[in-house]
């Protein structure tokens, strides 16, 4: 097993100790449900959905988790606000036999840039899952469909690389 901390740019070179499961992985589903997922609490006037979500995993072991929000604040009923919401996290990873840990830095005391809300995603703790790996034979081509499978706050959320990926990093539809 192998960790190497440390925060890098996109990286897109095939080559590294993470090369094998180097992707960008976009949100799918949460507990079994598309899009939008609303991650607000019930009767809540102020309404929060996913728009979209990735996770990028680097070749050095490095990533990073974007999720779009869209907030809705109904608290006045003549005058509704929405707010888009970039929120982003970075992080180090591990697989082992088809598992996977993803470790965040404390972000404390750190003041967004953007202006923006507090940050939402993962401060200072870990997530884990699963992750697979399905090499799908196409004429004189093999696309590979990854899968990772995450648990965050008691709700499971599956990400995939898009169908055609064939490795060497990941998209970063946000800031990398």
């Amino acid at each position: 097993m192998l960790l190497i901390g440390g925060l890098a740019a996109c990286n897109t070179d095939p080559v590294g100790p993470g090369a094998e499961f180097s992707a960008a992985y976009e949100l799918q589903t949460i507990d079994g449900h598309e899009n939008p997922w609303v991650i607000s609490e019930a009767g809540s006037t102020v309404v929060v959905e996913i728009s979209r979500a990735e996770i990028d995993l680097r070749n050095d072991l490095s990533c990073v988790m974007q999720r779009e929000l869209s907030q809705l604040d109904q608290s006045d009923p003549l005058d509704w606000v929405q707010t888009i919401i970039w929120d982003w996290a970075d992080c180090t990873y591990v697989i082992d036999n088809g598992r996977i840990t993803m470790t965040f830095p404390s972000r404390d005391g750190e003041v967004r840039g953007d202006g923006g809300p507090p940050f939402l995603l993962p401060n200072g703790g870990i997530l884990s899952g699963s992750y697979s790996r399905v090499d799908v034979p196409r004429g004189d081509h093999v696309f590979v469909d990854r899968t990772l499978t995450i648990t965050e706050d008691g709700s499971v959320y599956v990400y995939r690389t898009p169908e055609n990926s064939g490795g060497g990093g990941g998209g970063c539809f946000f800031a990398c």
